[in-house]
C-alpha cells in the first residue's frame, strides 16, 4: 500500500507514464467491509446467488459512501483522514430487501446506528457532498436485473434468513470500474478515532 501524506505529492512531469496515473481522475467509493470467518461467509452466499441469477461476484461490504471523483493520491489523503477520524461501528440487520434497481437488486437491509450515521455525516463533510440523508445501507448479495421470481427463488437459497451482526474496524477505498469484475481496492486503513 502507498504511503500517504497529507498532502498528495506532485511529481516532476517529466516521469513518464506515473505521472498519468497521479492525475488521472478516477471513480473511487468508500466501503465498510467484514473480515474474517464473517467475510467468508457473505463471500459464499453472494457467489451462490451469482451462480443462480448469473450475477458478478463481488466483495461482501457496506458502502458508507458511492462514487465520489478525484486522483489517487487525492483519494487516499481523503480516505486516510477519515480513517483517523472513524471508530470501530457496528453493523447490523436483517431480513432481504428485493429491489427494482440493479445496485440494490437483493439485499440485506442495515440498521442505522448512531456510529453508522456519525460516520455517514462525516463522509459527507470530507467530500462536501450532499446525500446523509439519502443513506439506506445495506449488504448487496446481487447485482443485476433477473426478475423479481428469480430473485425470489434466490431468497430459498439464502434461508434461513442472513442476520448481519459484525463490526466494522476498517475504511476500504475502492477504485470503481464501468462493473464490478472491475472494481479494486486501492486502500485498507484501520480506525484510529
Amino acid at each position: 500500500m502507498p504511503e500517504v501524506t497529507s498532502e498528495p505529492q506532485e511529481k516532476p512531469t517529466t516521469a513518464g507514464p506515473e505521472v498519468a496515473k497521479d492525475r488521472q481522475v478516477l471513480d473511487f467509493a468508500l466501503w465498510l467491509t467484514p473480515r474474517g470467518a464473517e467475510r467468508y461467509a457473505w463471500r459464499e452466499r453472494i457467489e451462490a446467488v451469482a451462480k443462480l441469477l448469473g450475477g458478478p461476484v463481488f466483495a461482501p461490504h457496506v458502502t458508507l459512501f458511492g462514487t465520489f471523483r478525484r486522483s489517487v493520491p487525492e483519494a487516499l489523503v481523503l480516505a486516510e483522514a477519515l480513517s483517523r477520524d472513524l471508530a470501530p461501528i457496528p453493523i447490523s440487520g436483517a431480513g432481504l430487501g428485493i429491489g427494482a434497481d440493479p445496485w440494490q437488486a437483493l439485499y440485506v437491509p442495515l440498521v442505522v446506528n448512531p456510529q453508522l450515521w456519525r460516520a455517514r455525516r462525516r463522509v459527507c463533510e470530507v467530500l462536501d457532498a450532499e446525500g446523509a440523508a439519502d443513506f439506506m445501507p445495506h449488504l448487496s448479495l446481487y447485482y443485476g436485473d433477473a426478475p423479481t421470481v428469480q430473485k425470489c427463488q434466490a431468497v430459498e437459497l439464502l434461508e434461513p434468513l442472513p442476520v448481519i451482526d459484525w463490526c466494522a474496524q476498517e475504511l476500504v477505498l475502492v477504485t470503481l470500474g464501468d462493473r464490478p469484475e472491475r472494481w479494486s481496492t486501492e486502500a485498507i486503513l484501520p480506525f484510529r478515532g
